[in-house]
């Protein structure tokens, strides 16, 4: 089987949910193809520090924190070329033990989270000419 090879040099790539499982697996093809990864989640990823690796600790359950790591990127990093949305939660709970508190939650981060960091990115990407829609 042929593995084609991307160059993703100078690119700026945010994952959500980098910090293990797909998310890091993710992160870890962008940057072995060169890209500056900038990996958002509430735990630090456990394969810091790594050359063009940057964690922001980000919490997608909050509204405010995601505006937040979008300022960040904006301001440290001149911006967003791709945007990963992998962060997502499941509840251990009959729908009869669930909560509000929990569909909030989960509604939160599966649903809320991605539309707002699309929404941002798309935000960023319409003002600068560095990435197609």
């Amino acid at each position: 089987m042929n593995q084609t090879t991307y160059d993703f040099s100078a690119k700026r790539v945010l994952i959500t949910g980098a910090s293990q499982g797909i998310g890091a697996a993710i992160a870890q093809q962008f940057l072995a193809a060169g890209a500056r990864c900038i990996l958002a989640s509430r735990s630090k990823p456990d394969y810091l520090p790594l050359e063009n690796a940057h964690w922001i600790a980000t919490d997608l359950a909050d509204p405010a924190q995601i505006e937040s790591l979008f300022d960040q990127l904006e301001t440290a990093f001149g911006g967003v070329d791709v945007l990963i949305n992998n962060a997502g939660v499941q509840l251990a709970k009959t729908v009869d033990a669930t909560t509000d508190e929990d569909w909030q939650w989960l509604s939160n981060i599966n649903m809320r989270a991605p539309f707002m960091c699309c929404r941002r990115a798309v935000q960023i990407m319409k003002n600068r000419a560095t990435a197609p829609l």
